[in-house]
C-alpha cells in the first residue's frame, strides 16, 4: 500500500472527507468530498495535480446546475465514469442523479446537469425530473446505458436511463 502525494491547484481545496471515487476514461481519478461539497479530479500526471471544478470549498450547500463555482451540490456518495467521458454522481442531499461533462482534460470547462430526481423524498416513478430519487447512493452500470441506483431510504434499487 502507498499514499499518493497530491498537488492541489488551490491549497485550500485539500480533502476533508473523500468518500467516493471513480476512474475516468483517460485515467484521471474523480473524488467526491461531502465535507467541502465538491467534486475534485486528480490528473494522470507525475505531480498528481488536483482541481476541484465542481462545488464550493467553503461548504456552501444547495442545489444549482451550471458550471464551476456556480454549481451547488450535496453529494456524499456514488460516482460512476461513463464511456463518453462524463461522470455521474449521486447528489444524495438533493435527492438527484447528476452528470458532469468537461470540455477539457483534467476537469477543465466542467458543467453539471440533472439527469434524474425531483428533489422530493417519495416513491413516484417517471422520467427524469418527475421521478423521486430519495437519498441516491451507490451507482452501477447496466446494459444499454441504464444505471442502477441504490435507494437506502426505501430499501430498493432503481433503474435510471439517462
Amino acid at each position: 500500500m502507498t499514499t499518493w502525494k497530491l498537488t492541489f491547484e488551490n491549497p485550500s481545496d485539500g480533502f476533508a472527507y473523500p468518500s467516493a471515487i471513480a476512474v475516468g476514461t483517460e485515467g484521471e481519478v474523480w473524488v467526491v468530498d461531502p465535507s467541502k461539497q465538491s467534486l475534485c479530479v486528480i490528473a494522470k500526471d507525475a505531480q498528481r495535480s488536483v482541481r476541484c471544478p465542481i462545488g464550493q470549498a467553503d461548504t456552501q450547500r444547495g442545489f444549482a446546475d451550471g458550471a464551476g463555482a456556480a454549481v451547488r451540490i450535496r453529494a456524499q456518495a456514488g460516482l460512476l465514469a461513463l464511456a463518453d467521458g462524463s461522470i455521474l454522481f449521486a447528489d444524495t442531499g438533493n435527492n438527484r442523479l447528476r452528470k458532469v461533462r468537461c470540455t477539457g482534460r483534467g476537469g477543465v470547462g466542467c458543467s453539471v446537469t440533472t439527469v434524474a430526481g425531483s428533489g422530493r423524498v417519495g416513491l413516484s416513478l417517471g422520467v427524469a425530473a418527475l421521478a423521486d430519487l430519495p437519498v441516491p447512493s451507490g451507482l452501477a452500470p447496466l446494459s444499454y446505458g441504464r444505471i442502477v441506483v441504490s435507494d437506502p431510504y426505501h430499501n430498493v434499487l432503481r433503474v435510471v436511463t439517462p
